[in-house]
């Protein structure tokens, strides 16, 4: 057996999904679950403002078109404003688990289950986490039923690259999905292509590293959850955001996110700015009310402060006696 197909087994169980489909990248994760479906070009998928730029992208490539919806406070999608976005061409709804905050999953089902739309949950950030609501409630973030994982060597689960597609309990479309990402060769290898395929193979040698992170999840995620604790105690109360369920990265209130970001930059603290809104992207269009946007106002007063397993309480608590100088 090849290392990724050990992959697919573990991470499986450890989701609680039958399939798991492994791919080069997060990013291609997201696409292929769409590509998938095979929606005819120009359907409509709606995605979240406030996301890494790849949740919109996905459908992009998939010939799609991505229709962003504002926020809640928690940075997730507001459930309540996905229905007015909603139009003869919308197939599917994508939401991003935000900085280790689940979404609110059961009105968003609720809508899926009204207008028949088919959901994919992006969970690049939220490896092990669980659902606070809806059906799965009390089990694993992505096995609601198609969820996507990046590997990338700063996740909660990671190698130095790498993604994966967990489907819960549809074996045909895990079936596609693993011809697709090995540009649709089929089962003879006959050199006969029924479809577009694409290259989204992951190497070996990647799936080696992500199952040895793998067997350290546990462990990983109580140590990311006990540096975002000190983060809680340590920084002032007005900096502190609503607490995670996964520690992927601290996000914190500022009013001067760039200014404390390039400080914190020049001292050796890899602090970085938060996701802009998908309306003011320009590869899509800046939109002309992105500034009365909830996600906007989030852009222009968070930042993030680092969080890996194997930082100190010491390490911890000088970070935020910058921050609280500042």
């Amino acid at each position: 057996m090849f290392s990724y197909e050990s992959l697919e087994k573990k991470f499986s169980e450890f989701v609680g999904v039958k399939d798991t489909v492994t791919t080069n990248t997060g990013t291609a994760a997201l696409h292929l679950a769409i590509a998938g479906k095979h929606y005819p070009e120009g359907s409509e998928v709606i995605v979240p403002e406030f996301s890494m730029i790849a949740t919109a992208l996905a459908p992009h490539y998939a010939r799609c078109v991505p229709v962003p919806v504002d926020c809640q406070k928690d940075m997730n999608i507001n459930p309540l404003l996905i229905e007015e976005k909603i139009t003869d061409k919308t197939v599917a709804i994508m939401v991003t688990h935000v900085y280790g905050r689940i979404c609110d999953m059961e009105p968003i089902l609720g809508v899926c289950r009204k207008h028949d739309l088919d959901l994919f949950e992006d969970c690049c950030e939220v490896h092990g986490a669980l659902y606070h609501d809806g059906p799965k409630k009390g089990e694993k973030v992505g096995s609601l039923g198609i969820g996507c994982f990046s590997f990338f060597r700063n996740k909660i689960i990671q190698g130095q690259e790498g993604g994966a597609v967990c489907v819960a309990d549809n074996p045909p479309y895990a079936s596609h999905l693993r011809d697709l990402k090995n540009m649709s060769f089929g089962e003879e290898h006959n050199y006969i292509h029924e479809h577009i395929g694409f290259n989204y193979r992951m190497p070996d040698a990647q799936a080696t590293m992500i199952l040895k992170s793998l067997k350290k999840a546990r462990l990983n995620f109580s140590l990311r959850n006990r540096v975002a604790a000190i983060y809680d105690d340590s920084l002032l109360e007005d900096f502190v955001r609503p607490p995670r369920t996964a520690a992927w990265v601290y996000d914190i209130n500022h009013c001067e996110p760039k200014e404390l970001v390039k400080y914190l930059n020049g001292l050796g603290v890899p602090a970085r700015r938060t996701f802009a809104p998908m309306s003011m992207q320009p590869c899509f269009g800046v939109k002309d009310n992105y500034n009365t946007l909830l996600s906007y106002e989030l852009y222009s007063n968070t930042c993030y402060l680092p969080v890996t397993p194997s930082m100190t309480s010491q390490e911890v608590k000088h970070i935020c006696k910058l921050v609280n100088e500042f």
